[in-house]
């Protein structure tokens, strides 16, 4: 069965569901189609996702995930960050917000324990 065929079948399932009522297997769908899908699908569709009208800035998707996040989510999304950032431009952030790891902890809230 071609990714195209696979993808119809899952996009059935949810026909007419609401958001609050999506199938318990929406996690397991997601992954079947991010695995089932050609990459450069995937990415076309992720671009037009984030050129659409309809979806808030980058930066406000972002700063709402980390909030939401746990301990170890968070972690993960610093870590991708600073490894796509570089050193360069990590050292350039660092630096005007004060330096160091207390500028770093200034940028993520004061440095404050939850």
């Amino acid at each position: 069965m071609d990714w195209m065929n696979q993808i119809g079948n899952i996009l059935q399932q949810y026909g007419g569901a609401q958001a609050n009522q999506a199938p318990d297997t929406v996690d397991d769908d997601f992954d079947q189609f991010a695995q089932a899908a050609p990459k450069s699908a995937m990415a076309d569709g992720l671009a037009e996702a984030f050129r659409s009208n309809q979806t808030p800035p980058f930066p406000n998707m972002l700063a709402q995930l980390f909030s939401q996040s746990n301990g170890t989510q968070r972690a993960g999304i610093l870590n991708m960050l600073i490894g796509a950032l570089g050193p360069t431009i990590l050292s350039q952030v660092l630096s005007r917000a004060g330096g160091g790891g207390a500028g770093l902890a200034g940028l993520l809230g004061g440095g404050q324990q939850e």
